[in-house]
């Protein structure tokens, strides 16, 4: 029931402090400790993957627009081909001189606008403004092609083809661009050449081309102006430069940009690169959503892991724990037992470790109380019987007393019958005298035991108390102990030290003796690097040498320590010796008080057969001293004065009592106290 109690309080205990046991700290611990690495790692990867991707997302996108420049490049560069043959035609150079070639320049034109479809007209305008054209258009009377972007674009840029930025097609109303380029003859400029291109086809093409799963290319000229992309709506309007990377496209060839769409908010990126031939932004967008949508498989799989990881760390650490709590349990459980005296609990671990260890260092201290509680218990046993024995010869001590004192009211009462008689009973009178003589004696004898026994008592204190002393004594012997075991690690250390400093040099010193070889075989008379190498390995010897003298120093502090080791180990075990010797001697002080006891026994028997001798010859003495008046009042005197002697040894035993009384109370005491041990 008792086990139970403590059970069940332990269990109360655990509910009450749970959160600050040893357990969770445990737990939480190996949690922190596994989980801390994952999280990091999983950070780690999750970034890693993410840069990945997004590097993948440039490649990706670079390689797009790249692909879309190279298509422009090629499509324009059809285009410029149609354009410089035009430009180098008979028919047209020619025209101003042979007019009768008009028709055929027509025949040319038209082939080249029905071999491409996306050609919307050609243009051919003489320097004095004569014009063919393809399909033919009535151009007004007062029109000057010679005012045109187109034409000037050319004359700006003689010998090669010249673009104009995107426009609508008045006739149309077709977005398109023109490519243009001076006819010359003889190295004169006698015409320029256009070539308008709708750029519809070219801009639906584009707007088909798509990146993940809502990306798109789109395409504008160098002045923002939407030439393609999958929104109609937005062709031939300057929403690009309404974006906040604007200016950094406009300035750069190419590269990655990141912004916020300004109609949706959303964050995207975008990949551009600018066409040579054109001077257009080729662009490539898509959401940053994307790019965090492939990451969020990798996110998932990331969090199912680290919870994994943590249900499977919250169980090995609670497992792990448990192994911990229940040896923490059964020690605490043996501890709370023997707090309460119950020494017979024995602790049973096998956990190889630390917690075995105390569980055997316990049983051997149980073991080791229950034997010096078992020794205290028959001393007080021993103790106990000897007071009550005590008790018992001082209450008959002090009930002979009393008869004593009785036998002599007696003899005052019959003093007077004693004067009668006088020479009759002088002779019993005598022997009387003798026997209350003899009684005397043997009283002060025994009053002179008692006192010895307390004397003894006293030496046995004095010999406990050098016994105390000679613990300290022990106490101090092995602090010294301790303090010179520490010195010679210390010094050890130091010799590590050292030695490692000496190694360190024996190597240099190797290295450059074998250069210091090196350089005199190669030297010969000239070799001066002889002598700095050797100058270096003097130097490393003498180091060497201080390092030694300093081992030998080292080694000689911890000869002297040990000496001193040794010399506390020598006094610790003398001072122990002497406490064995101050044990046995309050040994034989206690052997000589049971014998100072014995004695006062026998002497108190010397008493009892005087006193039975005085009652035998009391009657004849009574009778005989009937007529001794006249000496019954000296004696009776005499018997007040040995009735006040008899009171003195009264008090005296009542003394001797009381402290017979208190070492049996102290002695009874001392027993309660061990019996509340269980061993």
């Amino acid at each position: 029931m008792k086990k139970d109690q403590q059970q069940k309080k332990n269990g109360n205990g655990e509910k009450r402090f749970k959160f600050r046991s040893i357990r969770v700290k445990l737990i939480l611990m190996m949690i922190f400790i596994c989980q801390i690495p994952l999280v990091t790692y999983g950070v780690a990867a999750y970034k890693k993957s993410y840069d990945i991707i997004l590097n993948k997302f440039k490649v990706t996108t670079n390689q797009e627009v790249g692909l879309v420049n190279q298509s422009l490049d090629n499509y324009f560069n059809g285009i410029v081909s149609s354009t410089t043959m035009l430009s180098n035609d008979y028919n047209l150079v020619n025209l101003s001189t042979h007019p009768e070639s008009e028709e055929y320049a027509k025949d040319v034109i038209k082939q080249v606008k029905e071999s491409n479809k996306d050609i919307e007209q050609i243009i051919f305008s003489t320097t004095d403004k004569k014009l063919i054209s393809y399909p033919e258009t009535n151009f007004a009377a007062d029109y000057d092609p010679t005012a045109g972007e187109w034409y000037k674009n050319a004359m700006d840029n003689k010998g090669k083809v010249a673009f104009s930025e995107p426009y609508k097609s008045l006739g149309t109303g077709n977005n398109i661009v023109s490519a243009s380029k001076v006819v010359i003859k003889d190295g004169t400029t006698v015409g320029v050449v256009t070539i308008n291109i709708n750029l519809s086809t070219l801009a639906d093409n584009m707007s088909k081309i798509t990146l993940g799963n809502e990306g798109y290319v789109y395409v504008s000229d160098k002045n923002g102006i939407m030439i393609a992309h999958p929104d109609k709506t937005l062709l031939g309007k300057d929403d690009t430069t309404k974006q906040t990377y604007w200016n950094e496209v406009k300035s750069s060839k190419s590269g990655l940009a990141e912004y916020i769409y300004t109609k949706t908010g959303e964050t995207k990126f975008a990949s551009y690169i600018t066409n040579d031939t054109t001077g257009w932004k080729i662009m490539a967008s898509m959401k940053k959503n994307e790019i965090n949508t492939d990451t969020k498989v990798l996110t998932n799989l990331l969090y199912l892991f680290l919870a994994g990881a943590l249900i499977v760390n919250v169980i090995v650490a609670f497992l792990f724990s448990e192994i911990i709590n229940k040896n923490i349990k059964k020690l605490r459980f043996a501890l709370n037992g023997a707090a309460k005296g119950d020494l017979t609990n024995e602790l049973s671990i096998n956990s190889k470790d630390e917690f075995e260890d105390l569980a055997e260092s316990y049983n051997e201290m149980t073991k080791g109380i229950s034997a010096l509680i078992a020794n205290v218990k028959n001393s007080t046993d021993t103790i106990n019987k000897t007071s009550i024995d005590l008790s018992t010869i001082s209450e008959q001590t002090t009930n002979t007393i009393e008869d004593i004192a009785k036998t002599i009211d007696q003899v005052a009462s019959g003093s007077t019958q004693q004067a009668r008689d006088v020479e009759t009973g002088v002779s019993e009178l005598d022997a009387l005298v003798k026997k209350l003589q003899n009684i005397y004696e043997q009283t002060t004898n025994m009053t002179r035991v008692s006192t010895d026994t307390d004397k003894m008592t006293k030496n046995g204190l004095v010999v406990m108390d050098a016994l105390s002393d000679k613990s300290v004594d022990t106490s101090n012997a092995s602090d010294k102990i301790e303090l010179a075991v520490k010195d010679m690690r210390d010094s050890s250390l130091n010799i590590q030290e050292i030695t490692k400093t000496i190694n360190s040099i024996a190597e240099q010193t190797n290295l450059l003796a074998l250069n210091a070889a090196i350089e005199a075989a190669r030297a010969g008379e000239a070799g001066r690097g002889f002598s700095i190498v050797a100058d270096e390995i003097r130097t490393l010897a003498e180091q060497s040498t201080q390092s030694t003298k300093d081992i030998q120093v080292l080694i000689e502090q911890v000869n002297e320590k040990s000496m001193i080791a040794v010399k506390s180990v020598t006094e610790a075990k003398a001072t122990i010796e002497e406490q064995g010797n101050a044990v046995k001697e309050t040994k034989e002080t206690f052997n000589e008080i049971s014998r100072a006891i014995d004695k006062l026994a026998m002497m108190i028997g010397t008493v009892q057969q005087s006193i039975n001798g005085i009652n035998k010859d009391k009657d004849s003495i009574m009778d005989k001293m009937q007529n001794m008046s006249a000496i019954s009042e000296e004696t009776a005197a005499s018997t007040e004065q040995v009735s006040a002697a008899t009171q003195q040894v009264a008090a005296s035993m009542d003394s001797f009592n009381e402290k017979a009384a208190n070492l049996k109370e102290l002695s009874n005491g001392l027993e309660e106290d061990v019996d509340k041990f269980k061993i």
